[in-house]
């Protein structure tokens, strides 16, 4: 079965839970504490966006991971409204190319992002 895990960062990851979604399956992923904010400075190193937003609503973006954590593919699953923001949360998910490993060494095979325009300023 598919696992998914979902990431919402919000806040660039200031709170503290990590909510997780997950599917049945024989050894469920759970995230080390830190593993959030790994993800987050990875992708936020490379989100490249200078103007200004009114509304700070998310482009959700689903990223599809190999083992290694290479990205294999990605998604715009909900726009913010905002064409420009959702196309730099893309192209920040393509200059990242490969997210870290937990500390047990594994990445979960999906993840949604929640890019907020606050979060990454």
């Amino acid at each position: 079965m598919r696992l998914l895990a979902l990431f919402l960062l919000a806040a660039a990851l200031g709170d503290k839970g990590i909510p997780l979604a997950l599917a049945d399956e024989a050894t469920p992923y759970q995230p080390s504490a830190q593993y959030a904010g790994r993800i987050a400075a990875a992708v936020k190193r490379n989100l490249v966006y200078t103007e200004a937003l009114a509304v700070n609503k998310a482009a959700e973006v689903e990223i599809t991971l190999a083992v290694d954590g290479s990205i294999v593919d990605r998604r715009l699953l909900r726009s913010s409204g905002v064409p420009s923001w959702d196309e730099a949360a893309l192209q920040a998910v393509d200059r990242t190319k490969r997210l870290p490993l937990d500390s047990s060494g594994r990445v979960p095979p999906v993840i949604t992002i929640a890019f907020h325009h606050s979060s990454f300023n």
